[in-house]
């Protein structure tokens, strides 16, 4: 990420990246890990509770939480899709 001016533009930013490289995360129960910045990222509890958890944390706010929190559920729908379409290619 750049250097950003506020957490909106943060959010946006990472919103941005899950979209366009959704191989770059590591999406699991409770958290969402960027393997390129090794920054984890609290998926759980709703949009109250989204945020940074790892290395520091930092929450979104309700406003961006509820932006990651769909971009999340477009990204685990990609994951899921490109899951079954490498089964599909391995059968």
């Amino acid at each position: 990420m750049s250097k950003c001016l506020d957490i909106n533009d943060a959010v946006t930013e990472l919103i941005v990246a899950m979209s366009e490289n959704p191989d770059r995360f590591l999406v699991k129960e409770l958290t969402m890990t960027d393997r390129v910045g090794n920054i984890v990222y609290w998926a759980s509890n709703g949009p109250f509770h989204a945020g940074v958890y790892a290395p520091f944390e930092m929450k979104f706010g309700y406003r961006n939480g509820k932006r990651f929190h769909r971009a999340l559920r477009k990204l685990k729908s990609v994951k899921v899709i490109q899951s079954l379409q490498s089964e599909a290619r391995n059968d």
